[in-house]
């Protein structure tokens, strides 16, 4: 089995650290805040040349470009990598709750840093699936039923085809609901922009003031962080102000590429939520691009969802009622009202994947071939 050599590097990472760079470019990192005295940080980081080893240094505060401090997707990234060490003596069952906690992590968190770390290690958690557990000889190797065969089949095949575009607006208002009572707001509201595809369904109905909610939160919370970020480039410019012109050349220097670093991080989280058509992303604390854009999105979205649902335009909602009345119309044989109500479904707004089989069932169906009679 191929391990990647990403999983045993991870081995030497400490469990807990930050990341401080100071405005003349000096950076420590794997570090931590022993205490402050005054003006002045102590610090302690690893030695360079051996890790094991523990350094201390003081530190102006004013001197602080940013501080990275560890998170929970950081703490949550961590204990996967504990686990993943040790991937050559997983169990099938350990191996499939650790793709497991992979997947959920990269659905929460994708635009993590290490996000392709994690997938290469799904990768090799999947190719080591593959191989055959040894299993002594004669006895029968018990197999894991099927998450599939779990499922109560309470819809027919039939019906999930007629009512797929329902049952789609409905999965996403679910995972929507269950990301607001976990507090993932941003999460949400990624949902609410797919959601927003199926707009003549009940379920976005109700998702609408939900939505409306939760946009007005992020936009306080983004303003927040804004307003904070604004507070610290005012004092780095006054403590600019005290240096030395050496020193305020090299630290402007610094800061000019620290900026296009942050835009370039900005721009990165930008695309890979439009690739995921939510645009929607956590932009990071310390990152003035990235918390300007997000909170634009919040604004712009939180104005338009100020408005009643009712003038927003074609009739939100008006779908559901009609699929259920065109279905009941094919079932009672009446094919004159069903082609009125299909008009409708269309002038609505279906999306032409759904409305395949609606199509489909106003075509003439073919009879059966009567038994020939045999003459005496």
């Amino acid at each position: 089995m191929k391990i990647p050599l990403s999983l045993f590097l991870f081995v030497c990472l400490p469990v807990s650290a930050d990341t401080i760079k100071l405005i003349d470019g000096t950076t420590y990192e794997d570090c931590k805040i022993l205490f402050r005295q005054g003006e002045e940080i102590v610090l302690e980081y690893p030695d360079p040349q051996t890790p094991s080893i523990k350094r201390e240094t003081r530190i102006k505060e004013y001197d602080v470009l940013k501080h990275i401090k560890s998170t929970p997707a950081d703490y949550e990234f961590k204990k996967i990598m504990r686990k993943a060490a040790r991937l050559g003596e997983m169990t099938p069952q350990d191996r499939t709750e650790t793709l497991q906690a992979v997947i959920d992590f990269l659905e929460k968190n994708p635009a993590y840093p290490q996000a392709a770390q994690l997938e290469e290690l799904a990768d090799s958690l999947r190719d080591a699936a593959r191989i055959p557990e040894e299993t002594p000889e004669g006895d029968a190797k018990q197999t894991t039923p099927s998450t599939d065969a779990k499922k109560p089949q309470t819809d027919s095949a039939l019906d999930k085809e007629r009512f797929a575009y329902d049952r789609e607006a409905n999965r996403l208002y679910n995972a929507m609901m269950e990301h607001i009572r976990a507090e993932r707001n941003v999460e949400a509201m990624q949902m609410f922009t797919l959601l927003e595809q199926f707009k003549g369904s009940a379920a976005y109905v109700k998702a609408y003031p939900e939505a409306g909610r939760l946009a007005v939160t992020l936009q306080t919370q983004w303003t927040r962080q804004r307003d904070a970020l604004l507070k610290q480039q005012q004092e780095r410019n006054r403590q600019m102000d005290r240096m030395s012109p050496q020193k305020q050349e090299q630290a402007s220097k610094y800061l000019a590429k620290w900026r296009n670093e942050q835009q370039t991080v900005s721009n990165n989280l930008a695309n890979e939520a439009k690739k995921k058509k939510w645009n929607w992303y956590t932009p990071p604390e310390d990152n003035m691009a990235a918390t300007t854009s997000a909170l634009h999105l919040a604004e712009t979205v939180s104005e338009r969802l100020a408005r009643p649902i009712e003038q927003t335009g074609n009739r939100p909602g008006q779908l559901t009622p009609l699929i259920i009345d065109f279905w009941q119309q094919i079932d009672s044989g009446d094919l004159s009202q069903a082609k009125g109500t299909l008009k409708k479904i269309e002038t609505a707004g279906m999306p032409p994947s759904y409305l395949e089989p609606l199509k489909n069932a106003l075509l003439p169906q073919k009879a059966t071939p009567a038994a020939t009679k045999e003459l005496p």
